[in-house]
């Protein structure tokens, strides 16, 4: 008894210290080095599907509840629910005019305080209406053993973006990557063709390849394409892609040839686009690895770290009989779903 008594007054201080708000100085806010970070898994959905967006704190010390603030867009998304995967006790979230409020306490035993990483909260929401939004953490308050809360500097802002579930391209009904193309084209990844045409089954173009990676992990800069000039061919490159093509060179995404070319016609081989995409990710890989694929001798040296990252990622797969076929082309629709399982984990 005395012990459950212990615990329903600790919760009920906890409430207190969350409802009336506590005095800090400056100096203590300065002085704390707990940080939030918001990611959304998957970060982009269907009309109808759901996104889970989680908060995650780091360099936590001696954490034994949290009050979050979270801020989302009613007009694309509907909250469904949030929880902690901490023991404990939640507060039942309120959500008022896109303003959702959730506390939570380990409740019990000071020795089970939180310290280092540790994801606080998950939010869970339904997209209802196309259309990009964002979710953004108002305030949040870290909670010790003491039950003294501390405020903890608000995120930045997280974009996600709702899909209509099916393409408004006027050749990807009932293709197996419809879906996959109404994402990309939803978060600016592609933008299709003139005819309003995806044309999934072609073969994706080094220009195109270069311009997707770009556009899905930062804004293009279209005043001077910039590393373009670097190419014996850059006169070639079209003028819709050579600033994407000077970003990711810039960046090492792409490289030219011996000639010095960067032929932007020419289609984009499995080897090169794993080496693309690893370069973008900026993960590290062993230099000395050897993809586990029946046909490993035949995948470039230069590629096969990036071949063996890619495939440790999840990011991509052999095709058939545990071969890799390096020289094959990837297809648009390939192409769009391997960067979308890139985004996804990112």
């Amino acid at each position: 008894m005395e012990m459950k008594a212990r615990k329903l007054f600790l919760y009920f201080v906890f409430c207190l210290c969350l409802v009336y708000p506590m005095a800090s100085s400056a100096a203590d806010a300065a002085a704390t080095q707990t940080k939030l970070v918001l990611s959304a898994k998957p970060n982009g959905a269907a009309a109808g599907e759901e996104i889970q967006i989680r908060v995650t704190a780091s360099s936590l010390n001696d954490a034994y509840g949290f009050e979050l603030k979270l801020a989302y867009d009613t007009g694309k998304l509907r909250f469904v629910k949030a929880d902690s995967s901490w023991s404990g006790m939640s507060v039942t979230p309120q959500d008022k005019d896109g303003v959702i409020t959730f506390a939570h306490s380990l409740v019990g035993s000071v020795n089970k305080a939180i310290d280092g990483t540790s994801v606080l909260a998950t939010f869970t929401f339904k997209g209802i209406k196309e259309g990009a939004s964002s979710i953004s953490l108002q305030s949040a308050r870290v909670i010790n053993s003491a039950v003294q809360a501390e405020s903890v500097s608000a995120t930045a802002p997280l974009k996600v973006v709702i899909a209509s579930g099916s393409s408004h391209f006027t050749d990807m009904t009932g293709h197996w990557a419809e879906k996959a193309a109404a994402r990309a084209a939803a978060l600016g990844i592609v933008t299709g063709y003139s005819d309003g045409r995806f044309h999934p089954n072609e073969n994706v173009t080094r220009a195109q390849f270069a311009a997707m990676i770009i556009r899905m992990i930062e804004p293009v800069v279209t005043e001077s394409p910039a590393g373009t000039a670097s190419f014996a061919d850059a006169k070639d490159i079209p003028a819709w892609a050579a600033a994407a093509v000077g970003q990711a060179s810039a960046k090492g995404i792409v490289n030219g040839y011996k000639d010095g070319s960067f032929r932007p016609a020419s289609f984009v081989s499995r080897a090169e686009i794993a080496a693309m995409v690893i370069r973008a990710s900026g993960e590290s890989w062993d230099d000395s690895a050897v993809p586990a694929f029946a046909d490993a001798n035949r995948i470039p040296e230069w590629a096969k770290p990036a071949v063996a990252k890619a495939y440790e990622l999840g990011l991509m797969q052999g095709r058939g009989d545990n071969r890799f076929e390096p020289d094959a082309f990837a297809t648009r629709a390939e192409a769009v779903t391997l960067l979308l399982n890139y985004y996804d984990q990112n």
